[in-house]
């Protein structure tokens, strides 16, 4: 993003004149992709206004400069979908999901890619854990990511203690631990539960009814819904409601 073009000082708030130099770098770089990792965190705000904000910010971002804005997250990136019908129009979602334990294709590509992870491993003699293979699919969470940092951290460690190879009971000592993997496994089921379309029907009929005929899934709720919902009440603070007096309190 580094330029050997002297920009002139812009004036306004920090705010705005970040944006503006930004734009302007995007431009005099002829930049084509901005890629945001871990763009979930945009989500992490307490107003939805400041929410709104940064929404908008994006899709000023991606008009002014002429870019094509590529967020990097996890699922929790699909609230952005139901939050806003400009950026959903201007939006496609690529999900990349853990492989399904329930499809054979699934199985036959995690093990091909673990393989050549092995391989990749500058170890003596090559270790051979093809008959629990299984046993790494769980232990990974059917995620390519996990069983290499895991692979990774197994390596480290042989190295360190002069082996030629390892087992399975020897990466076993460094795999996460079985309560973290339910909960990465739980928050994929909910991601992909997320990812699951709106029936047509139901679209059908809110076209034609309105908002009264909306059988919308519980799970599908707005990121505004959720702010609203936990400001709705405050520990120590009483709801307003009329107290009995006189005869009926008696």
């Amino acid at each position: 993003m580094f330029s050997d073009v002297i920009l002139q000082p812009e004036e306004g708030s920090s705010a705005d004149v970040l944006r503006r130099s930004l734009e302007k770098c995007i431009k005099l770089r002829k930049t084509r992709y901005l890629i945001i990792d871990e763009a979930h965190h945009i989500l992490m705000v307490k107003e939805p206004d400041r929410l709104e904000y940064q929404f908008e910010m994006l899709k000023s971002l991606t008009i002014e400069a002429d870019i094509t804005i590529v967020l990097i997250g996890t699922y929790d990136l699909l609230d952005i979908r139901d939050y806003s019908g400009q950026l959903v129009r201007r939006s496609e979602i690529l999900p990349m999901g853990r492989y399904d334990p329930n499809l054979v294709e699934g199985r036959m590509e995690f093990a091909s890619t673990m393989e050549a992870l092995l391989l990749r491993m500058p170890l003596k003699t090559k270790p051979e854990l093809a008959n629990h293979m299984e046993y790494f699919f769980t232990k990974s969470a059917g995620c390519i990511g996990i069983l290499k940092d895991w692979l990774i951290r197994v390596y480290a460690h042989a190295l360190e203690m002069g082996l030629d190879t390892f087992d399975q009971a020897f990466a076993d000592r460094f795999a996460l631990d079985n309560k973290g993997l339910r909960t990465i496994i739980e928050e994929a089921i909910n991601g992909e539960i997320k990812m699951t379309d709106e029936p047509y029907e139901n679209i059908s009929k809110l076209l034609l009814e309105g908002h009264g005929s909306s059988n919308r899934s519980p799970a599908a709720i707005t990121p505004q819904q959720k702010m609203s919902s936990q400001k709705s009440t405050r520990v120590g603070t009483r709801r307003p409601k009329r107290d009995p007096v006189g005869d009926q309190h008696a």
